[in-house]
Formats: structure tokens, C-alpha cells, sequence
């Protein structure tokens, strides 16, 4: 069991250069911490963020709890508690989250797919070959692990990360897809269009809100198609 300080796990993070393995760590601590322990890690974090240098930290740690909330939903309710204190609590929110529950109360018309009879199989062949008409339809794909291969194509560029990420609607396992991403997930313009698309599961929002700019805050809290705990999240960030 992680004992050590706050500031002694994130610095051990830090030091791990290769973002794969340091992410491997960070999933196995989180999953070992004590509800103690986890409050102390992400409120210290959270209330240090925005900070260029623990973003990569901050959202390594985030998607790790997320990722273990549903196997134990009560040590990260918890640690909520533990953070009752805290001026930023809002923006952990996400810990007593229980589902990919998102903003969105009706859906929008649903793009229509190309590919949609086309097997699986031959569309992650697709996502990994260089025919630019073919990855401007894969965009589109419904299976995120198409998106996934598809996110490692050298061919791909920002802005067709982005048009994915303003999409709707769009499924919760793709915007997880999306920020996971090696190449694109600290991407702020990604962040934010995450962050803003109704589509977006609530936890997952409120956990980004710590990476966004002021701009970008004051944007979010005045947008009335997010849920209202990802606008308290953001105000209290601006407060």
C-alpha cells in the first residue's frame, strides 16, 4: 500500500518519461491507494491545476479512477468525503460519479455511416492505411476500437481529432479514446471540445474541468446544454 506523500507519488510519476509505462503505474497505484491516500494525491493535484507540468499527472491519475470506480465505488466515495474541505470539491465530483450518465437529454440525428455494413475487421485495416477519403469516413466509425487505431495514424492531424470530438451524438467510449490518446489527449483544443460536448459522460467532464483554461471556464459555466455539476465544476475554478 502507497504510503508516501502526495508530492513524493507525483514526482515518482514524473520521473517515468515513456507516458505508456508511467500510465501503467499510475493505474496500479491508484487501484491500491486507500480512500485517505487518494483524496490527499488528487487534492493536491486538483488544487495545483492548471499546471502544464501536472497535466499529463492529472489526467493519467483521473482516467485510472475512472476507470476503477465502477469495481469499487465506495473508497472513492470515501475519498469524496475526505475532500469535503477542499475549495475545488466540485471539480472531484467525478469520483461519486457511478455511470456514463452525459448531458444530453435527447439525441440528434445520427450521422449517416459509409462503412456501416463494412466488417469490422476491414475497417481497422482502414484506420491504419493512407487513403485519405477512406479515414475522413472512419471519423465517423461507431466501434471505438476503430477510433483507437485510427487516433495512431501518422495521417491523422488535430483537426480531424477535433471534428470527432464535436460530434453528436457521439458514445462515451470514444471521448475515453480520445483523451487516452498518446498523440492527441493533452491536446487543450481536444480538452476542450470534450469538455463541451453535451455527449461527454458528466464524470468525465467534470475530471477534465481542472485542465481547461479561464476562457474556456467561463465558456462552460454559461453553457446550459452541460449538466449542472460540470458548471459548478468549472466555477469553482473560477472562483
Amino acid at each position: 500500500m502507497e504510503t508516501a506523500a502526495p508530492v513524493d507519488i507525483v514526482r515518482r510519476f514524473s520521473s517515468q518519461i515513456d507516458p505508456k509505462i508511467r500510465r501503467n503505474m499510475v493505474f496500479r497505484t491508484v487501484k491500491e491507494l486507500g480512500p485517505l491516500e487518494l483524496c490527499n494525491l488528487l487534492g493536491y493535484l486538483c488544487y495545483s491545476m492548471p499546471n502544464i507540468e501536472l497535466a499529463p499527472i492529472w489526467l493519467d491519475v483521473v482516467l485510472a479512477a475512472l476507470a476503477c470506480i465502477d469495481e469499487a465505488p465506495d473508497r472513492f466515495q470515501a475519498s469524496y468525503q475526505h475532500l469535503s474541505n477542499h475549495p475545488r470539491q466540485l471539480a472531484l465530483s467525478f469520483l461519486i460519479g457511478t455511470d456514463d450518465a452525459c448531458s444530453a437529454i435527447t439525441g440528434s440525428e445520427p450521422v449517416i455511416y459509409d462503412y456501416e455494413d463494412v466488417p469490422l475487421g476491414v475497417r481497422k485495416t482502414r484506420a491504419r492505411g493512407q487513403n485519405r477519403s477512406q479515414l475522413d469516413v472512419l471519423r465517423n466509425d461507431p466501434a471505438p476500437s476503430v477510433i483507437h487505431i485510427l487516433l495512431e495514424n501518422p495521417r491523422l492531424v488535430e483537426t480531424d481529432v477535433l471534428r470527432i470530438a464535436a460530434k453528436r451524438p457521439q458514445s462515451a467510449k470514444t471521448f475515453y479514446e480520445l483523451v487516452s490518446s498518446s498523440r492527441f489527449g493533452l491536446r487543450q483544443p481536444l480538452i476542450s471540445a470534450v469538455s463541451m460536448n453535451p455527449f461527454t459522460p458528466i464524470r468525465l467532464a467534470i475530471a477534465l474541468v481542472p485542465m481547461l483554461p479561464k476562457g474556456i471556464l467561463k465558456e462552460v459555466v454559461t453553457l446550459t446544454a452541460l449538466d449542472e455539476s460540470i458548471r459548478q465544476a468549472a466555477n469553482a475554478f473560477l472562483t
